[in-house]
């Protein structure tokens, strides 16, 4: 099979930076960053309604204007479309979405192409960006052409990474890369324990320091008690 011819341009309209896949006069990918949280990504697929309904996404991604959305996550018939969108009570769209929670394009890619309908695709994918040594998180959201379908899948993975590498230096990032969410969630959670361990490790170190301290000023106080007593008690037997 051919090899595609693929050109990968950034174009901005109304103030927004699209970025975008093209065969001939074709587009067949575009790909919006949304800023997440790690634990937070973990949740992109349900959060996708509120995410196709921001209109920088919207826009990036020149989908259709709608005024109702269906999401599917879950098991559900091979005649519907995992996220349906609607206006005025007419389906004008239909997309299979898969979310590469593992950062596993290649498995991702692979699954849409094996099922029934000749669907565009929304593709999540959770990622990591570095800008002058800050670590920022996203979730890519990429729609793909259906007519990729026919292509190998190691060519859609391929204009995958080259559109990323466009988006990274349409927004000024030093790098970008796919990743595990769950890794760097439950990373995030065990680093959250340790701190917490440690803030509990330093209140205690507080609370034994000033429990030092009062028992240093208590022992002072016994002292001059002790002392005061002696005294009292030489100037008793002396006045004898």
């Amino acid at each position: 099979m051919q090899k595609l011819v693929v050109n990968v341009i950034t174009r901005e309209e109304r103030g927004v930076k699209i970025v975008e896949a093209q065969v001939e006069p074709r587009v067949v990918m575009r790909l919006a960053l949304v800023k997440t949280e790690p634990e937070l990504g973990v949740k992109a697929l349900r959060t996708l309604p509120r995410i196709l309904r921001d209109e920088r996404v919207r826009r990036e991604l020149e989908l259709p204007e709608f005024d109702e959305i269906i999401l599917r996550p879950r098991t559900h018939s091979p005649s519907e479309a995992d996220v349906e969108l609607r206006r005025e009570g007419k389906t004008i769209a239909e997309y299979s979405v898969k979310f590469a929670v593992r950062g596993n394009i290649q498995y991702a890619i692979t699954a849409w192409k094996r099922e029934l309908r000749d669907l565009d695709l929304i593709l999540l994918v959770p990622l990591r960006g570095v800008r002058s040594e800050q670590n920022i998180y996203y979730i890519g959201v990429f729609w793909i052409s259906a007519e990729l379908r026919a292509r190998p899948t190691s060519e859609i993975v391929d204009i995958v990474y080259g559109i990323l590498d466009e988006k990274m230096r349409a927004e000024g990032l030093d790098d970008i890369w796919p990743i595990d969410i769950r890794e760097v969630a439950a990373a995030l959670r065990d680093y959250a324990l340790i701190r917490t361990i440690m803030d509990i490790r330093e209140e205690v170190r507080r609370r034994f320091q000033e429990l030092g301290t009062k028992l240093d000023r208590i022992a002072e106080l016994l002292e001059k008690l002790l002392k005061r007593a002696q005294l009292t008690r030489d100037c008793h037997i002396n006045t004898k």
